[in-house]
Formats: C-alpha cells, structure tokens, sequence
C-alpha cells in the first residue's frame, strides 16, 4: 500500500514552512531571534608586497587556512609575477 503525501502549492504538508536550506539548522539566540550559521567562506583583497595600486580578490575558507594567504600572481604595473599578500577588504 503506498503512502500518500498531501502537498499545498509546492510544499508538503508537515513540514516548516521556512525549512533551511541543506538541513542547516538555524541556532537559537539569547534575544528570542534566530540567527544561521555563518560562512565558512570569506572574500579577502590581495596586494603586492610593493606599491600597492592593483589588487585581486579571492576566497578563503577561514576554518582551514588562519594564516594569510600568499599568492604569485602576475602584477600588470610591474609586468611580472610578484607575491600578493592577503588584507582585509575594506
């Protein structure tokens, strides 16, 4: 015998109305709000160690790397790979 489901628009009956995305759970808050968990990604800006005019911006995961991130990349003032160190993005 198959079970049947109820479905109201595109959501089942049953289930919350605002479920979150991937099972993430929200986390409850001392205020009675609910907050969701944070992004383990961050966007950092990457300068060279020299005259700092250009710049690229890359993703991190916080998590796995807590050092600054150090990256060769071509610098197109000085038309050469240089070092480009990782700052905060302001």
């Amino acid at each position: 015998m198959a079970r049947k489901t109820l479905t109201l628009g595109c959501q089942k009956l049953g289930c919350a109305a605002n479920a979150p995305p991937d099972g993430l759970a929200p986390i409850p808050d001392t205020k009675g709000f609910r907050t969701w968990p944070k992004a383990v990604t961050i966007k950092v800006k990457l300068v060279p160690r020299r005259i700092p005019a250009f710049y690229y911006v890359a993703k991190k995961n916080s998590r796995t790397m807590t050092d600054k991130l150090v990256k060769k990349k071509y610098d197109p003032l000085a038309r050469k790979h240089v070092e480009f160190k990782e700052s905060k993005i302001k």
